[in-house]
């Protein structure tokens, strides 16, 4: 029923079967799976596919060819109809099975202002699709921006943040020790003292120099008092028993003194 009605643009009868819940989409099975709308397109019924338009039907199906409601206009030259489908916002690149656009077939049946009315419609198509293209560019451009200089912010701020606690550790750090100085031009006080070995630790050729200093010290101290009791004895000869008394005990020191001359005279160990 709905498929004569259609085809014949009956459209108070379409519209009464909707009403009833017929599907706007409905497909005949017995014609390719035609729709409605392919229908009405192709039987030239514009009022009935502005009707089927208002209540929702979809503009891009395709039968089992691949045929659209666009391609059904364009081939026959409905050339309002074909721009009602466009303002519907019909795909004018869809293709039948054999490869054909809707241009295509309204060149090929040699319907002119229907194929130019197509060709205005896919340069429309290819400005708004650049402009959107572009637009879409600019806003990941700018996005991108933005986006680099928050990462460039965030690396300013670290790297402030990392010098703020360089500066902080500088100043909590002990300074250095000062260095001695070695040059010539250093100063004496700049020079640690050197301990002094006790004289019990000194060994070898220093103690030998001692020993014998200490000796000769000692025979040039006997030789002096040996004078002294010569020219006392010979100013008084009385007193000479007494002063050789008092000369014994130097002499004995010169025993010690020859001990550790002898000493030194033998080769260290």
């Amino acid at each position: 029923m709905w498929r004569a009605a259609a085809g014949k643009g009956n459209a108070h009868a379409v519209a009464a079967w909707l009403d009833e819940g017929g599907g706007v989409d409905a497909r005949c099975a017995e014609h390719f799976d035609d729709t409605l709308l392919m229908m009405a397109a192709s039987g030239g019924q514009e009022a009935l596919v502005r009707m089927l338009l208002q209540r929702g039907a979809s503009v891009n199906l395709q039968n089992s060819f691949g045929q659209t409601a666009l391609m059904d206009a364009a081939r026959l030259g409905r050339t309002t109809i074909t721009q009602a489908l466009l303002d519907a916002k019909a795909d004018a690149l869809l293709q039948h099975i054999s490869g054909h656009t809707a241009l295509m077939m309204a060149e090929y049946k040699n319907h002119t202002a229907t194929a130019q009315l197509l060709r205005q419609h896919a340069k429309r198509q290819t400005a708004e699709a650049e402009a959107r293209a572009a637009a879409s560019m600019a806003h990941a451009a700018a996005a991108a921006d933005a986006m680099a200089a928050e990462l460039l912010g965030e690396e300013a701020a670290e790297k402030e943040a990392a010098a703020k606690k360089g500066e902080g550790k500088k100043k909590k750090a002990k300074p250095p020790p000062k260095a001695t100085a070695t040059g010539a031009g250093s100063s004496a006080g700049s020079v640690p003292p050197v301990p002094e070995l006790p004289l019990q630790a000194a060994s070898g050729p220093q103690a030998e120099a001692r020993a014998a200093a200490t000796a000769q010290k000692a025979a040039a101290d006997a030789a002096a008092v040996r004078a002294q009791a010569g020219a006392t004895a010979a100013r008084a000869p009385s007193t000479a028993a007494a002063e050789s008394a008092a000369a014994a005990p130097l002499a004995g020191a010169l025993k010690p003194a020859a001990a550790q001359e002898k000493l030194t005279d033998e080769p260290s160990s």
